[in-house]
């Protein structure tokens, strides 16, 4: 059943409009005569085509904010044949003074079309999500934002750190000061794709990741071992959130026992390997009382070790933590995780470093 658009302002053009922002509505758009806008947002409103978009881009060369997020209907026609979609012959649109770019969850080959003829000097702030199934992301990123490149690496040049958030619920998002990228998926997760998107920004964007601080956070996803001894070699991690929600996902508490020891057969080897040994910061919510008994024995270890003489080793021994988040994400919401003999253990082995229990400071 098709909606009923609707007409504002009686069907007249809404003379005057800067500032526009629709969601969710079925609109007529085209009937308002949008244009010399400054900000527009357009987020799942139905039947709007990319010539309705473009034009609209077009007819605002002031746009300062352009965000647009799941315009189902912006799907490029497909070549007779191929299913390959047809490429509109589109002049390059030039927003001299756009300064945020948002693009999320639009039909890739319009994003992608988008992205090759804006031209966004004073851009800031590039926030892009989009689906890709089995698509290799590097290809993706290659033909869309090839000509800003330079753009990108200024935005991400001014970072003192950056994020990585990867979840089972199936996206991934890399977030380097004011340029994210999130890559999501009708179905699973692929640690295989984030390899390679990571791959490509650390070689594009030229600001070195493997050494800036990292902020990595697993959103209800169980690590493989493998994938933690992945990030210890590639990037430093100085700050860990695990996040599970109590109802549907799975307890991301399992990674901190792999935390507590190193990954050669034992601590005496002649150069043991700990993950993540830059770690400072950890931010744990927890479901389980396996994930409370671990936490303590977990800093303990790492503090013990931290302690060793680094004579003859060939790895980095694990920082002693500066920051320690806890907090219960049971299902009633209670507090029952927490007792008083477990956080003043806690506290003990933290030896100095800030303790807090659902935001307060013990």
């Amino acid at each position: 059943m098709l909606e009923k658009k609707i007409a504002l302002f009686g069907g007249d053009p809404a003379v005057g409009l800067t500032d526009v922002r629709f969601t969710n509505l079925p609109i007529h758009l085209t009937s308002l005569q949008l244009a010399g806008l400054k900000a527009l947002h357009l987020e799942g409103i139905p039947s709007v085509s990319p010539t309705d978009v473009i034009k609209l881009i077009t007819q605002s060369p002031t746009l300062e904010i352009l965000h647009l997020a799941r315009l189902k209907d912006a799907v490029l026609l497909t070549q007779p044949g191929t299913g390959h979609p047809e490429l509109i012959s589109q002049p390059p649109i030039q927003l001299a003074f756009l300064t945020e770019l948002h693009l999320s969850v639009l039909h890739l080959p319009f994003s992608n079309l988008l992205l090759s003829i804006l031209g966004v000097p004073q851009l800031c702030h590039f926030d892009v999500s989009c689906i890709v199934d089995e698509q290799p992301a590097a290809r993706f990123l290659a033909v869309g934002v090839q000509h800003l490149l330079p753009i990108l690496r200024r935005i991400a040049a001014v970072s003192p750190a950056y994020e990585v958030v990867l979840s089972s619920w199936g996206y991934y998002t890399i977030r380097i000061g004011k340029l994210t990228i999130t890559i999501k998926f009708s179905c699973g997760f692929s640690m295989d794709h984030f390899h390679e998107t990571y791959e490509w920004l650390s070689d594009h964007m030229e600001i070195g990741l493997t050494d800036l601080p990292l902020h990595l956070k697993l959103i209800d996803c169980n690590m493989e071992l493998s994938n933690l001894e992945w990030f210890t070699q590639r990037t430093n991690v100085t700050k860990l959130t695990l996040y599970s929600n109590a109802w549907f996902g799975s307890n991301v508490e399992r990674v901190i026992p792999l935390l507590g020891q190193p990954t050669s057969p034992s601590v005496s080897s002649p150069s043991p390997k700990w993950l993540l040994p830059q770690l400072e910061i950890i931010v744990a919510s927890l479901v389980s009382y396996e994930g409370n008994s671990d936490i303590a024995d977990m800093i303990k270890r790492r503090h013990s070790a931290g302690q060793l003489s680094l004579v003859g080793l060939d790895n980095p021994l694990p920082k002693r933590f500066k920051e320690i988040w806890l907090a219960s994400v049971e299902k009633d919401g209670r507090d029952s995780l927490l007792s008083e003999d477990w956080i003043s253990n806690v506290i003990r082995v933290a030896g100095g470093a800030d303790v807090y229990w659902a935001g307060r400071k013990m």
